[in-house]
């Protein structure tokens, strides 16, 4: 059994990255809980903006990076 990894995540840098090296999560979501629209790196993709209170969901997509690109960003993610 897969233990389930996350959490509440306040950024104090921009770029941010939320997921240590070597890690990686499947089933991944991601929440903004800040007041206005941040932008998240998945995967070293392109730059996805999201709303406030709005989620993604991922499925079954390795991810291996998150990144939060703006400071002061309120995130909760979740994922396996």
């Amino acid at each position: 059994m897969k233990p389930i990894k996350g959490g509440r995540i306040i950024t104090t840098v921009e770029n941010q990255e939320l997921i240590k090296e070597g890690d990686s999560l499947k089933k991944v979501t991601i929440h903004n809980l800040s007041e206005n629209e941040i932008n998240v790196v998945i995967n070293k993709g392109n730059k996805i903006p999201i709303s406030p209170d709005e989620s993604i969901r991922l499925g079954n997509l390795k991810v291996i990076s998150i990144i939060i690109v703006e400071k002061n960003s309120t995130v909760r993610y979740i994922g396996v």
